[in-house]
């Protein structure tokens, strides 16, 4: 019997070669599909990033089989509208949370667990353009590299923490699980942006 939201979180992670459960794929996408609902209900503009985009287009519209979470994110200037949410969230049954505020008491994250003891989540990720690139705020500081300077050899994944603010200004579709949600455009280009020209190959240290 696989978990529910009244169990805790399967733990498969530890085993060599894993992959998730369908019970966790199914409560994923139950936390997906709320956050989707909530924010097009606020009008704001969202997009699904990191790995869950890289899972809709490289996994023909589903998850990465051993991502953990599923991720969006949305505007900085957002953020008092979206923490409004919360407790619509929690008539639902889900549970919204904030992590790491900054000196505006702004949370750098905001989750959508399926419950308490559930925690399996959504996570909300803020950004804000600075000088016409979106860097992600983690740790009270913003990442920002100027473009065309590569990532660091040492630093995995630098480059899916800032992005020419261009590829947001117009939006495309994505499809996961035959529902379709907003992404920046060209989406293979910021695909090459983040990950690498070989981002169509699986590599679970880099996703």
């Amino acid at each position: 019997m696989g978990c529910t939201a009244e169990t805790k979180r399967c733990v498969y992670w530890n085993e060599q070669g894993y992959e998730r459960p369908e019970c966790c794929t199914e409560i994923l996408k139950d936390c997906l599909f709320l956050a989707r609902e909530l924010l097009n209900s606020l009008g704001v503009k969202w997009w699904v990033s990191y790995g869950t985009l890289l899972g809709a287009y490289r996994h023909e519209g589903t998850f990465i089989p051993w991502d953990t979470d599923c991720d969006v994110s949305f505007l900085y200037d957002d953020i008092p509208r979206i923490m409004e949410l919360r407790d619509k969230v929690q008539s639902r049954g889900f549970v919204m949370s904030f992590h790491d505020k900054d000196s505006k008491g702004y949370p750098g994250l905001i989750k959508i667990s399926r419950s308490d003891k559930n925690t399996q989540h959504c996570d909300l990720w803020p950004w804000k353009v600075q000088r016409g690139f979106w860097p992600w705020q983690w740790g009270r500081k913003w990442m920002f590299r100027p473009h065309p300077s590569p990532p660091l050899k040492k630093e995995k994944g630098a480059r899916t923490r800032y992005f020419p603010a261009s590829f947001i200004q117009q939006m495309e579709a994505i499809q996961l699980y035959s529902v379709e949600f907003p992404c920046p455009s060209p989406v293979r280009d910021f695909l090459v942006w983040g990950y690498g020209k070989d981002f169509m190959t699986p590599s679970r240290w880099r996703r």
